[in-house]
C-alpha cells in the first residue's frame, strides 16, 4: 500500500471477513455455538437462516426442500456486528461505518475460536475480506468523476446512465488470492451513488493455523487497499479526506 494514504472518513459501508470449511456442520452444533456464554452476551438476537432445495426426477414432480442452514446473530448495538454461521463457513459483517481492521479481526478470530472449541477443529479452505463502499456524486458529476472502473458506451455524457461493471482477476503479488470488483450506479435517499464492491478471497492448500489466518487477513487488506486506491479518483480521495 506504498505511497496510499488512509482517508480521513472512507466511504465503507459494510466490512465482512469469511472462513469456509470443508466439513460442514449439524445446525444442532450451530446452535451450541450460539448458546456460548460469549456469544449469546454479544449477539443476543438469534434468526434461523433457510435454504430451498428442488429435487428433480425424470418421472416424478420436482419437490422442493427446506432446512436450516444456519443462524443470522445479530449484536447488541443497533445491530452492527452481525455473526452469520452456516453449515459450511461462518462469516463476521461489521455494518453502517468504519471499523478499524486490527479491531474487527480481533473479534473474529476470538469468535472462530470459540467455535472450533464448541463444534471441533474444522479444515479452512478460504478465507475472504469484502469492504462494500458507497461513494456519492454531487449534481454534475458522472461515473468516471468518482470512479476509474466504468463501461465506455456511445451515448454521451449523461449524468443518470445506470451501469454495472464486473471484473474478477488473479493477483500478481499471490496467485491464490482471487480478487471481485464490481462497480455500479444506485439512487439511495435522493442521492446518486457508486456502489464499490471490493471481494477478496484466499484458497488454502493446507489448513492453516490461527496465527496463519491472521497474517493472510494482513495480506488481504493491504492488496483491498490498493484495488481501492487504484479504483478511485483524486476527485474522490479529496472528498474523503476532508
Amino acid at each position: 500500500m506504498a505511497g496510499n494514504q488512509l482517508l480521513k472518513n472512507p466511504p465503507i459501508k459494510e466490512t465482512i471477513f469469511a472462513i469456509s470449511f470443508g466439513d460442514s456442520v449439524e445446525f444442532s452444533e450451530i446452535q451450541k455455538f450460539s448458546q456460548h456464554p460469549s456469544i449469546a452476551s454479544n449477539f443476543p438476537t438469534a434468526n434461523k437462516g433457510f435454504q430451498a432445495e428442488v429435487k428433480i426426477d425424470a418421472v416424478k414432480p420436482p419437490e422442493s426442500e427446506v432446512r436450516n442452514d444456519g443462524l443470522l446473530l445479530r449484536g447488541r448495538n443497533d445491530y452492527n456486528r452481525i455473526l452469520h454461521v452456516r453449515r459450511g463457513q461462518i462469516s463476521f459483517h461489521g455494518v453502517k461505518g468504519y471499523i478499524e481492521f486490527n479491531d474487527f479481526l480481533g473479534e473474529f478470530i476470538s469468535y472462530w475460536g470459540i467455535f472450533e472449541q464448541e463444534v471441533g477443529k474444522r479444515k479452512v479452505t478460504s478465507l475472504s475480506v469484502r469492504y462494500l463502499n458507497e461513494i456519492e456524486r454531487t449534481d454534475g458529476e458522472t461515473i468516471e468523476d468518482v470512479v476509474k472502473i466504468f463501461p465506455k458506451h456511445p451515448f454521451g455524457n449523461h449524468q443518470k446512465i445506470s451501469s454495472f461493471v464486473n471484473l474478477r482477476f488473479r493477483c500478481n503479488e499471490n496467485p491464490n488470492v482471487h480478487a471481485n470488483v464490481v462497480s455500479t450506479t444506485v439512487q439511495k435517499d435522493s442521492k446518486n451513488i457508486v456502489i464499490l464492491d471490493i471481494i477478496l478471497t484466499n484458497k488454502f492448500g493446507a489448513a492453516p493455523s490461527t496465527s496463519e489466518l491472521k497474517a493472510m487477513a494482513l495480506t488481504l487488506r493491504d492488496i483491498k487497499n490498493d484495488i481501492f486506491y487504484d479504483c478511485i479518483t483524486d476527485t474522490t480521495i479529496e472528498r474523503y479526506n476532508q
